[in-house]
């Protein structure tokens, strides 16, 4: 896992540092850059507080979460940050539609497999303007 330091990152903690998980890229590189071209891919980003160890929370994710969200339909990436005291995950999908579909699957994950330790308090879907992973430009 990477470690980035953000000077006067808001909720970074004292150490200024922001854990990054690796985006998983499901399908060909081709298929990726021809949705970046025609219709623009979506994300759906949600904000959590937690309890215990962010790391731990995230191998359960990516074990547990992740592969349901792999099956859905429009699924592209995800990625798990910590900044300390938050922890906050990305995922891309091909619409809208398809990032909303997954809020309600991540969110009954989350309550099911994390209750007591994880509280979603935000999410938010919006439109990807750039990504040098998924070559998306603006």
């Amino acid at each position: 896992m990477a470690s980035t330091r953000f000077p006067g990152l808001p909720g970074g903690g004292s150490s200024g540092m922001v854990h990054l998980a690796p985006a998983r890229i499901r399908g060909p590189a081709s298929a990726i850059e021809a949705d970046a071209e025609g219709s623009p891919m979506h994300v759906r980003m949600a904000r959590m507080t937690f309890s215990g160890d962010a790391h731990e929370l995230a191998k359960r994710a990516e074990s547990g979460l992740l592969p349901i969200l792999e099956e859905q339909a429009g699924f592209q990436a995800y990625s798990v940050a910590s900044t300390g005291d938050e922890i906050w995950s990305l995922s891309v999908w091909d619409s809208a539609e398809s990032a909303e579909a997954a809020n309600s699957v991540a969110a009954g994950w989350v309550a099911e497999n994390m209750s007591g330790e994880v509280d979603i308090i935000e999410t938010k879907i919006g439109e990807l303007l750039i990504s040098t992973t998924l070559g998306v430009t603006a």
